[in-house]
């Protein structure tokens, strides 16, 4: 295995071992009836389904009609507990209780109000049901192998390209907000080491020439010092001294 094979694979690991923490705090029951927020291509609401067995259900929803077609041919003939709805995660198309228990992973990020989903979500949640979100933090991130201070800039432009970028931080606030209790919250972190990669613009899972670019546009650096700190971090990556941390968080609250 080379060095980009392990870095894929300590990715996958660190996506599976939060998946399988959602699912444990989520605690779903055989016979159960559960909603997938932001579902994409299924695969969770599928594995929910898995759990739930024949006499359950479980819903996923998403706000895109193509990628809903998608999920439904993955699902055709090995899943018949899941149905899947396209539909707006503020909005919620389903009565008071229906569920019981919600799940949003790597979603509030990116909506136009987190409360208002997070609050939708408790609506539909029965009374002892779970409703359980993760998110990153992206004004927890840090990199090491290139100067410092264009470092913090560059993150922080691209922090401010999320709608809510540092939402993570905040998901005890939404659950409580919400009205849910016993509330508990995980801090994640999930390491990019890169070492191996044949270069490190826009070829990993953020585009660090993106985001450098972004923090020139916004005059937070100049074009030179982009293009520097561009150079710098290509280097580290191919000396193996490159490191970047992102904070990310898993929060669950129960519906009184």
């Amino acid at each position: 295995m080379n060095d980009r094979q392990r870095e894929l694979a300590r990715d996958a690991a660190f996506t599976r071992s939060i998946k399988q923490r959602i699912r444990s705090l989520l605690a779903p029951n055989p016979g159960g009836r559960y909603l997938d927020v932001g579902c994409g291509l299924g695969d969770d609401a599928r594995e929910l389904a898995r759990l739930v067995g024949p006499d359950g259900r479980v819903v996923g929803l998403d706000l895109s009609p193509e990628v809903l077609s998608r999920a439904r041919t993955s699902a055709a003939g090995s899943s018949p507990g899941v149905s899947y709805v396209a539909a707006d995660g503020h909005r919620l198309c389903f009565s008071d209780r229906s569920f019981d228990g919600c799940r949003a992973e790597r979603v509030v990020q990116h909506v136009d109000d987190p409360q208002l989903v997070v609050s939708e979500m408790a609506r539909v949640t029965v009374s002892g049901g779970s409703v359980v979100i993760f998110a990153p933090d992206w004004g927890s991130a840090v990199i090491h192998g290139a100067e410092p201070v264009v470092s913090v800039a560059v993150l922080q432009a691209w922090g401010r390209s999320i709608r809510h970028g540092s939402v993570g931080g905040g998901l005890p606030g939404l659950l409580r907000e919400a009205g849910l209790d016993e509330v508990v919250v995980e801090a994640w972190a999930e390491l990019t080491t890169l070492e191996g990669y044949p270069a490190a613009r826009g070829q990993h899972d953020w585009d660090v020439a993106a985001a450098a670019q972004a923090a020139a546009a916004a005059g937070d650096i100049s074009e030179a010092q982009a293009e520097a700190w561009l150079d710098e971090l290509d280097e580290s990556v191919q000396q193996g001294r490159f490191l970047m941390s992102l904070t990310c968080f898993v929060a669950k609250g129960i519906k009184p």
